[in-house]
């Protein structure tokens, strides 16, 4: 009884997974056919370590899309990098601090633009008593949080191509 009353209950959960389809296994050649092309800050005149984000989302996203120079899609990102305060102490002095990363992104196919999107991103640190402690804090703060840009950014071309392809058939 117990056995019968597992299967059923399995086979009713399972059910629910039938309209379950893979997002990148579809659209694999596609994103094999785009290339990385521009990643860079707007702030050119930012300090080395703010600078570093667009060569750490350019090289998550170099892992990901397999382009080479002739591949049908180019792939351009520009970054804003802002910080804003989230707490303040008592003296008037920052307790957490967060940044916050801001692209354009666009795919273009033939120098003609098929998909543009903004994203935003943002990360907290505190701000600690000793200033190697917040400067660590910070770094790791905006490496999380060019990890989470790059990901979003496959994660939205990979939508791209899974409806695009969708449309054609």
């Amino acid at each position: 009884m117990r056995k019968t009353l597992f299967m059923l209950s399995t086979a009713a959960l399972l059910s629910g997974c039938m309209g379950y389809t893979p997002l990148y296994a579809p659209v694999k050649e596609e994103i094999g056919s785009v290339h990385v092309g521009t990643v860079r800050m707007l702030d050119v005149e930012r300090n080395v370590g703010e600078r570093r984000v667009a060569q750490l989302v350019a090289n998550h996203l170099r892992q990901s899309f397999h382009g080479s120079m002739s591949a049908d899609y180019e792939l351009d990102v520009d970054i804003e990098e802002t910080e804003s305060t989230l707490a303040v102490r008592r003296d008037a002095t920052d307790q957490r601090l967060q940044i916050n990363l801001d692209a354009d992104v666009t795919l273009t196919k033939e120098g003609l633009d098929t998909f543009k999107v903004s994203l935003k991103t943002s990360v907290a640190y505190n701000v600690e008593d000793s200033p190697f402690g917040t400067e660590t804090g910070r770094t790791q703060a905006r490496e999380s949080a060019a990890r989470e840009l790059s990901e979003s950014i496959i994660q939205r071309i990979a939508l791209y191509f899974n409806q695009h392809q969708s449309e054609q058939q």
